[in-house]
């Protein structure tokens, strides 16, 4: 492992070694133990990943769905972001690794790894001492703000945006050095740096932060003291190929979402004025820095006042950003190579958390993935602070280091935990804030409501209610715990509210129809037909508002099985719900049923025989999902899956698939193995 570093008068020698890179993608690896085995999804995780048809990619007309389309497809679709390059790795991993969590978290933690090694590498050829730049590269493996962007799957946007950041820096700074010593032509130059100019170009289709890359490069380029060719224009050529590819990114983005910036609606702050924004930008980086030296508890959500220009503390906070610009300014142009790294790790901290800080307004105001990449620049600034006293006593920076990383590796290990599980994440979050964020009371009722723990979610969806009042969806999760505790009326008379709040809310719609179906099938056989008919005249009703929407359609298509006469409408609306996610079982599970049911019914045999194809497919296929997931509706299905996989095998003549099902019902439920023998 080579690195081409400055040595005494700007001349580049080899100092990287192989044993210190290995060191920090090893520790890195090492810290995120916790996110590794046992880990499921959380929050944003379930519709980029988890439910996203997207990723399954089965031909090349399939990867131009990922590239072609939004990052939230039909989900918020307002945001307007495009990141196909994040969509293409996880669609990687499903075909490669498989669909388990646990794969997508070992992946991000390997992306998480390669990153630090490549923060080493850069921080090598601007910090003045090895130990230094080592105990850099080592404090960003393991530094618990980390947490969400490597342990959160939807943070490999952060992860990976920065990994190929880096990467084109580094491989820029070598274009740099094999220009000094063999200049070349044009075609040669256009070789040189059609690299490093794709490397940016994947970085912003990762993560727009990454577009500040290729400004930070002018002063890398200063402090890495990288030989320059004679002639401005020489200097210059690189810099045109970043620019055309950003201009690139900018037209394939605005082919793709339409449009180049979301909506003020979209934005969580975008109708404050810009003074104000200036003041939240303040305040989001002097959290930043809390967050470098002295990082808290992780959360999910954090509170938010937008700060006024009449309250000194604002001011002050700004002043002091401006002070600390100065010195890295100062520190870039005057100082010897301890103060240049500072500066450069101050002037690109601030530069790489502009966009991020809502100075440009995006979806959230603050959120601990949104520091990884102004993190490692502050780790390189920490690490040039720390070089003089690493070079005048060693060991006593050996051991302050030593516990330092394990302090960060002891807080790393819960945050890392609690982002690969919704329940840990929520209870973090109610922890660490208390009832200040109703936001995040009504999102661990959701949770506990779907796991069957109705007492627990009682008082934190009254809190979401009291908190929210305005708001229609705490009511439709209060509503869905009503219905579960079989108090109908009052889920009625809760949604009645909530759709007195926002008629075209979707868990409200969804609670609605629920709760139809569920008086419809508890009602007596007299009653029942009418109160099926109006269960589908709102679900009619709330798909034609939200015709994305996957447990909708799973819902239309069970209240139409229902009537008589409709099997083929309710085939078709499951039809829609498979659409909709990358693994269906719901859906197919039903469909299956479905399909089983009409073969019995079927007259001539060419029919009876295709929907019991059909039928097996879709059967085979729900016991294939949920042999690899592990949540307690998926625990307790799979059985009757498996049983039903090996009922309907010997009607289609599948003795192979019907003897694995069979097997397994012999190791795992036998007696519904005698139940179908019998």
């Amino acid at each position: 492992m080579n690195l081409d570093r400055p040595g005494a008068g700007g001349r580049p020698r080899t100092t990287a070694r192989l044993p210190e890179v290995l060191a920090v993608a090893l520790l890195s690896v090492a810290a995120y133990a916790p996110a590794l085995h046992g880990t499921g999804y959380t929050i944003d995780d379930h519709v980029i990943v988890d439910q996203n048809p997207r990723l399954l990619v089965e031909r090349p007309a399939d990867l131009w769905q990922v590239v072609a389309t939004s990052y939230w497809a039909e989900s918020y679709q307002e945001e307007r972001l495009w990141r196909p390059v994040v969509l293409l790795s996880f669609a990687a991993d499903r075909a490669l690794l498989g669909s388990h969590p646990d794969r997508y978290h070992a992946s991000n933690v390997a992306w998480h790894a390669l990153t630090a090694a490549l923060a080493l590498l850069v921080f090598l050829r601007v910090v003045p001492s090895r130990p230094a730049a080592l105990a850099g590269a080592l404090l960003f493996a393991v530094h618990p703000v980390h947490a969400e962007a490597v342990a959160g799957l939807v943070g490999r946007a952060e992860v990976l945006g920065l990994c190929l950041a880096l990467a084109g820096m580094l491989l820029h700074l070598r274009g740099r050095d094999a220009a000094a010593r063999a200049p070349g032509g044009p075609v040669r130059a256009l070789a040189r740096w059609s690299l490093p100019a794709l490397a940016f170009l994947l970085a912003f289709g990762a993560k727009e932060v990454a577009l500040t890359a290729p400004f930070i490069l002018v002063p890398l380029e200063r402090v890495a003291r990288a030989p320059l060719p004679p002639g401005r224009g020489r200097w210059l050529a690189p810099y045109g190929l970043y620019l055309a590819a950003i201009v690139a990114y900018f037209l394939a983005r605005a082919a793709v979402l339409q449009g180049l910036f979301p909506p003020p609606e979209a934005q969580s702050i975008g109708v404050l004025p810009l003074s104000t924004r200036l003041l939240v930008a303040a305040e989001v980086a002097r959290d930043a820095l809390l967050a470098m030296v002295a990082p808290g508890p992780t959360s999910a959500l954090y509170p938010f006042d937008p700060p006024r220009w009449t309250d000194p503390a604002p001011v002050l906070t700004a002043l002091g950003h401006l002070a600390l610009l100065g010195v890295a300014a100062r520190g870039l142009w005057r100082g010897g190579p301890a103060a240049r790294a500072l500066g450069l790790g101050l002037l690109a901290f601030y530069m790489s958390l502009g966009p991020v800080s809502n100075l440009v307004p995006i979806g959230v105001v603050f959120a601990e993935r949104l520091l990884y990449t102004p993190s490692v620049w502050a780790m390189l600034a920490i690490a040039a602070a720390a070089a003089p006293l690493l070079r005048r006593r060693r060991g006593v920076g050996a051991v302050v280091l030593a516990a330092v990383l394990a302090v960060g590796a002891l807080r790393l290990a819960p945050a890392a935990r609690a982002w690969t599980d919704d329940a840990l994440i929520w209870e973090a979050t109610i922890r660490r804030f208390g009832d200040r964020i109703p936001k995040a009371h009504h999102a661990y009722a959701g949770v506990l409501i779907k796991r069957g723990q109705h007492a627990a979610a009682a008082s934190h969806a009254v809190k979401a209610v009291q908190g929210m009042p305005h708001a229609a969806s705490p009511r439709a999760t209060l509503a869905a715990l009503l219905r579960e505790q079989g108090q109908q009326e009052e889920a009625r008379a809760v949604l009645l509210e909530a759709r007195a709040l926002r008629p075209d809310e979707p868990n409200t719609l969804m609670e609605l129809v629920s709760l139809e179906l569920a008086l419809a099938e508890q009602a007596p056989p007299g009653d029942r037909a009418a109160l099926l008919a109006q269960a589908e005249r709102t679900s009619r009703e709330a798909t034609r508002a939200l015709p994305h929407h996957y447990h909708l359609w799973l819902q239309r298509g069970t209240i139409l099985s229902h009537l008589d006469g409709r099997e083929a409408d309710a085939e078709a609306a499951y039809d829609r719900a498979v659409e909709r996610r990358a693994d269906p079982w719901e859906a197919l599970f039903n469909r299956a049923r479905l399909r089983y049911a009409r073969a019995a019914e079927a007259d001539a045999p060419a029919a009876r025989r295709a929907a019991l194809e059909a039928a097996f497919a879709d059967y085979l296929r729900v016991s294939e999902i949920l042999a690899r997931r592990d949540g307690r509706e998926e625990r307790l299905l799979l059985p009757w899956v498996m049983y039903w996989t090996a009922r309907v095998a010997v009607e289609v003549e599948r003795p192979r698939d019907g003897a694995r099902a069979r097997a397994w019902l012999e190791r795992h439920r036998p007696d519904l193995l005698r139940r179908l023998d019998g």
